[in-house]
């Protein structure tokens, strides 16, 4: 295929002021294509192929961080050109269509009818919201626990028809006899698992200096280890039957890594990094592995933790959850191997 003769510097200006969908970064000429939300940004890719097919041509779109990104000095595919700017313009025209903004729990944007979730995690603030969004699409969500509060609070937030479809039983996350002896038991029952969300973790503060080894074992065990398990417990029935979507939840706050909590950020570095090599394992093999990496969430520890802490950047658990939502529904086939912040 031949590409089309790509734009002048001042042309690529002249143009991006015509599209608003189109922002600016740090830099003069390195523009975004911003979306409302993660959510929409992946349905987006799916519209972009689309589109691009219909166009005839190929975009060299890449997500970068939060953003479908095109960077005007290094465009890989030969520079941007007018086709780009046709393909934008759509996308444009895309987003301001009501149905692109719907809830991912909302009826007929994604259902989940028929499918079963593991949810590890499940009792906290942010497995709670995904256990509802999954819950809320008709999922059968099962969920290990030690024991905790935040399951009544859950189930004290469901209807009856939700609340017949959570199960619950007791297991360590990071213990891999139990966690298998759970899957066993979700396939006895229900005969299948398509989801798997790995929401358990925890945080510690500390430097290299001051955090003992006790401790990294620990971070090491609630954030990574407890992901490898899953995983590992899940996986062959997920290749038997050629389908599966694993999500893993690691941390905005760790890319790039940041000093002041060693043990959690090398932990939840490592969450993005087998979430990466596993999703190359996988590949072509009908299953999806991302992860999802949260900034500061609106939870009511954090809020304790942090009493004069200015809010208005914290992420709400909800949207987090919808991230999760799409990541593990069927309309994000194509998505694996990816590390969305949130």
């Amino acid at each position: 295929m031949v590409r089309p003769e790509r734009l002048s510097q001042s042309e690529i200006v002249g143009r991006l002021a015509t599209l608003p969908g189109w922002t600016a970064l740090d830099r003069g000429l390195h523009r975004v294509f911003t979306f409302r939300d993660f959510v929409d940004a992946f349905a987006f890719m799916t519209a972009a192929a689309r589109e691009a097919e219909a166009l005839g041509h190929h975009p060299d779109w890449s997500n970068a961080y939060n953003r479908v990104t095109v960077d005007l000095f290094t465009h890989e595919a030969g520079g941007i050109t007018a086709t780009d700017f046709a393909l934008a313009a759509r996308l444009d025209a895309l987003a301001a269509e009501p149905a692109a903004h719907g809830d991912v729990g909302a009826p007929g944007f994604v259902s989940f009818a028929g499918r079963v979730a593991v949810v590890t995690g499940g009792a906290g603030a942010l497995g709670q919201s995904i256990c509802r969004r999954l819950l809320a699409a008709g999922a059968t969500v099962c969920v290990p626990h030690r024991g905790s509060d935040g399951l009544e609070a859950l189930r004290g937030r469901l209807g009856d028809a939700e609340r017949a479809r959570l199960h619950v039983a007791p297991a360590d996350a990071s213990d891999e006899a139990a966690v298998a002896a759970f899957v066993a038991g979700v396939l006895e029952r229900h005969h299948r698992v398509d989801v798997l969300v790995n929401a358990v973790g925890g945080f510690a503060g500390g430097d290299l200096a001051s955090t003992p080894l006790a401790e990294w074992e620990r971070m090491l065990r609630l954030n990574l280890i407890s992901v490898v398990v899953g995983c590992r417990a899940v996986l062959p029935t997920m290749l038997a039957a050629g389908h599966g979507r694993i999500v893993n939840i690691a941390s905005r706050a760790v890319v790039p890594p940041a000093g002041g909590f060693i043990a959690y950020t090398v932990a939840k570095a490592g969450v993005i990094t087998l979430t990466q090599a596993l999703a190359q394992e996988v590949k072509g093999r009908g299953i999806t592995v991302n992860a999802v990496l949260p900034g500061t969430m609106d939870t009511p520890a954090n809020r304790a933790a942090m009493p004069g802490a200015d809010r208005s950047g914290w992420v709400s658990t909800d949207t987090v959850a919808g991230v999760v939502g799409y990541l593990a529904s069927d309309e994000a086939g194509g998505v694996s191997g990816a590390a969305i912040p949130v």
